[in-house]
């Protein structure tokens, strides 16, 4: 039955009714809600989340109580019409047909149960209402009292209406009895996987930092929990930019926070009235604090803290014609180019890709040091059907393999180069994390065709290119393209057209201009 809709039947009489109800005061009130808690505790599989009293002596004449998604009702004598909604609606109850939570009414031995169409929002505070010649009390009679010695029972919070919309048989409705859905208390488990920058030193123009976690994380938090503390503990003021909304990636595990850059750059108003939020020579520590809510609602499993040396600022374009790149050799299969500075992680694993021959990508695994500084690429071996291919005599027509090598999946939980010190508490004066060896994995995704000759190693390097996006950026913000605080006396400092980098052994560097639109 649609709610709203009264649950019918005949019962005691509203006086008998009446007898069983007393009075109960504001402070009755409180402590029946208080002992929902222990009440649920004690219940357990019950899941109860009320059973208010309205009457003396320890019986419980009106009781409501959530077991699996149903509210149970259980009344002495139970009221022609039942409903179910939230208190904050209450006052709708004046209106001509007010609207009730959508769900099904069905009477049962002492009582009814209703199922609602969608949910009950834990947290939230419900009445239940009855209507008809079984209600005790008369809540929303506009005439006197049924005892005018006792007053009615109140509601905190809820201004009574002099006069209540009637329900489906004619008589006013009346508030029964309240519950609260209780919070579910979700599990501690997520943690901070890694805090970047990585390395131990950072430049003191440095422009953003990013924390990645375990799981899905609640937005809004971060200017309450993530701090920049001195090497005395004391907090950097404004250091970090109170930026609304939060920069989250796409799966809201990984946060960027920025430095306040307006301090960053020279010459603005924030620089010279605040200076640079960081000082060369200098220490300080990012601390993640435990209090950090996942999507969940749940804190972190532990805090989290990295620390770091302020070292010159660094205030030059990223120029690939300045990295010591090594193409694979029979003897040595991987790819390593060594940037000459650090890097930005997330944008070191976005910008850089390897092509093959045949202009796709050639599957494998990339790394990034934990200095940021040095990034390897190691392909992927060729599967097992491939090397079978590889070894059947086969005419001269069919000598170009066509089978390719499977893309792996980098498991970016494995990543121990950027592993961070946890600490149910903030960081003493002076703590640091100390990085974890290792590097982390990401995927590049494509097909290469596989060669005939060693099945068993790539066919070294040849006709592979080294692809770089120019919004490729070091710590400090500098991309291929400009310099993020640039001097404007330095023709040098320039912004550059570019779109992209390519690199390919033997071959000069190729800079390749911002496509012009046309329109």
């Amino acid at each position: 039955m649609a709610s709203g809709s009264g649950v019918r039947g005949s019962g005691a009489s509203g006086s008998a009714a009446r007898e069983a109800v007393a009075p109960r005061s504001a402070e009755q009130d409180e402590a029946a809600r208080d002992t929902v808690a222990g009440d649920t505790a004690a219940r357990g599989s019950a899941d109860v989340v009320a059973a208010l009293s309205e009457a003396t002596g320890g019986s419980a004449a009106i009781q409501a109580e959530l077991v699996g998604g149903a509210v149970i009702v259980t009344v002495a004598n139970l009221p022609d019409e039942l409903a179910l909604l939230p208190v904050d609606a209450l006052p709708l109850l004046t209106e001509p047909n007010p609207v009730t939570t959508a769900g099904t009414w069905q009477r049962h031995p002492g009582g009814a149960r209703f199922t609602p169409r969608f949910a009950l929002v834990p947290g939230a505070t419900y009445a239940i209402i009855g209507g008809g010649a079984e209600v005790p009390g008369g809540r929303f009679h506009a005439g006197p009292a049924v005892d005018s010695a006792t007053p009615e029972p109140t509601v905190p919070g809820f201004a009574v209406p002099e006069h209540a919309a009637p329900t489906a048989g004619g008589a006013p409705w009346t508030i029964l009895t309240r519950f609260t859905i209780p919070r579910p208390t979700p599990a501690r488990e997520t943690v901070a996987l890694r805090i970047d920058p990585s390395c131990a030193e950072v430049p003191a123009n440095l422009l953003r930092f990013s924390v990645t976690f375990s799981a899905e994380m609640a937005d809004g938090e971060a200017a309450r929990h993530i701090r920049l503390l001195d090497a005395h503990g004391r907090e950097l003021p404004g250091a970090l930019y109170d930026l609304p909304p939060e920069l989250w990636d796409r799966s809201r595990h990984r946060l960027t926070l920025l430095l306040e850059p307006g301090r960053i750059k020279r010459g603005l108003q924030p620089n010279l009235q605040a200076g640079a939020p960081l000082v060369e020579g200098d220490r300080f520590t990012l601390v993640v604090d435990p209090e950090l809510r996942d999507a969940t609602g749940a804190e972190l499993a532990a805090g989290a803290f990295r620390s770091y040396r302020v070292a010159a600022p660094l205030r030059s374009r990223v120029d690939p014609a300045e990295w010591a790149v090594t193409w694979p050799t029979a003897d040595h299969p991987a790819l390593t180019v060594r940037f000459g500075r650090a890097l930005d992680r997330a944008l070191v694993e976005w910008c850089l890709r390897v092509l093959g021959a045949d202009g796709h990508p050639v599957p494998g695994r990339s790394s990034l040091a934990t200095n940021a500084a040095e990034w390897m690429f190691v392909p992927a071996p060729p599967d097992a059907a491939a090397v079978a291919l590889a070894s059947a005599p086969t005419p001269a027509d069919e000598s170009a393999a066509s089978t390719t090598a499977a893309s792996t999946t980098a498991d970016e939980s494995a990543d121990s180069a950027g592993a961070v010190a946890s600490t149910s508490a903030s960081p003493v004066a002076g703590a640091s994390a100390s990085p974890v060896a290792g590097a982390s994995a990401s995927t590049v995704a494509g097909a290469v065709p596989v060669a005939r000759p060693d099945m068993s190693r790539p066919s070294h390097s040849d006709g592979w290119s080294l692809h770089v996006d120019a919004r490729l950026e070091d710590l400090a913000g500098n991309s291929i393209r400009r310099v993020f605080d640039r001097d404007l006396d330095r023709p040098e400092d320039d912004s550059r057209d570019v779109s992209a980098v390519i690199l390919s052994p033997g071959e000069p560097i190729m800079y390749l201009p911002t496509p012009t639109a046309e329109y």
